[in-house]
């Protein structure tokens, strides 16, 4: 083959795998601080679990994308994070709820509160999930209501 024709196809080789690779390195940085994060302290007092293990323990294994548990959560202080785009949000909303669009939430996080669980949502639970784990990966306690029509289920214990 040709220099010329072997120099096209490599710059065309490497441009079309740009996107792959960037993907794959995106995952790896992920995961990685996923694994780099600490983990609260095991033990309180008296060898009893720490509240804050307790509040994550509480909150990572709550029935998904159910409206009773998400009004708990916000009644004992949690914040109700909507990341939908604006249109969505000002065509209809949860009353209290923070608006974030899911793009944004990255360069957000200072607007939340670290002390405290978040709950997410948007339409049907795709951006809620994306949303939840951005927060997850900065360290905040996270619950996925996932979407807006869940807030009205009840039967979910």
């Amino acid at each position: 083959m040709p220099a010329r024709l072997r120099q096209h196809a490599t710059k065309s080789t490497l441009r079309d795998m740009r996107p792959a690779s960037f993907l794959i390195g995106l995952s790896l940085a992920v995961t990685a601080a996923a694994c780099e994060r600490t983990a609260p302290s095991a033990t309180g007092a008296e060898g009893q679990p720490s509240t804050e293990q307790q509040t994550v323990a509480a909150v990572s294994e709550l029935p998904p994308r159910c409206g009773k548990t998400a009004r708990r959560l916000i009644a004992e202080g949690a914040t109700l994070l909507d990341v939908r785009e604006q249109d969505e949000f000002d065509e209809r909303h949860i009353e209290g709820a923070k608006h974030i669009p899911v793009g944004s939430v990255a360069t957000r996080l200072s607007e939340l509160p670290k002390d405290k669980p978040v709950v997410t949502y948007c339409r049907s639970g795709g951006r809620a999930a994306r949303a939840s784990s951005v927060l997850e990966n900065a360290g905040y306690e996270v619950y996925q209501l996932g979407g807006i029509g869940d807030w009205d289920r009840t039967d979910c214990d």
